[in-house]
């Protein structure tokens, strides 16, 4: 008899050690997407980017703002390989550097970085983006393919803006060959003919 209290006792014992440690890992995770600054590259972690773009998406679209989104990929890029990790993190801190204090940048996922250039007109923005595309060609060794968007009267929200930059980023992807694409969704109603 004791000893079956014991065994339930102990079992109880286990299954509340685990339910912790699995609560624990739940944290964890929700600490980590909280961070502003993601560790590796000491940008904007993706959450916190996420929340700049909202922003910025919302002021362009109210004050009709300039808005550029760039996604710049760096797929073939080994993270796990220190030297090619520390290259990533020395590009990602130079644009930092290259770019305004209105502008942001972070990373959107493992081997790409997204940037947002705020009260930049669409023709300076892409002497901007090409301007960053060459620095970062010198500065990692690895193929680099960046696609990009500009905020229209026909954009209706952020998703739509990331999606013809995902579209454009695509685009030089199937190029095969490091470079720059852009992307805007400008597809106007045909206008019927007057009569």
């Amino acid at each position: 008899m004791i000893e079956s209290i014991l065994l339930i006792s102990q079992t109880a014992s286990l299954v509340a050690l685990v339910l912790l440690y699995f609560q624990l890992q739940q944290k964890k995770k929700q600490l980590l997407s909280l961070q502003r600054i993601d560790e590796a590259t000491q940008v904007l972690s993706k959450h916190a980017l996420q929340a700049e773009l909202n922003q910025a998406f919302s002021a362009a679209k109210r004050y009709q703002l300039p808005l550029t989104l760039g996604i710049i990929s760096f797929s073939e890029l080994d993270l796990s390989n220190a030297k090619q990790l520390k290259q990533f993190k020395q590009t990602a801190q130079h644009l930092k550097r290259l770019l305004r204090l209105t502008d942001c940048l972070g990373r959107y996922s493992d081997d790409t970085l997204m940037l947002a250039l705020t009260h930049t007109n669409t023709h300076d923005a892409r002497a901007v983006i090409e301007r960053i595309f060459n620095d970062v060609l010198k500065a990692i060794d690895t193929p680099v393919f960046v696609g990009i968007s500009h905020v229209t009267g026909l954009t209706p929200n952020l998703k739509n803006l990331t999606e013809c930059c995902q579209k454009a980023l695509q685009k030089a992807k199937d190029q095969g060959v490091s470079g720059v694409q852009y992307f805007t969704e400008e597809t106007l109603p045909e206008e019927s003919p007057s009569n």
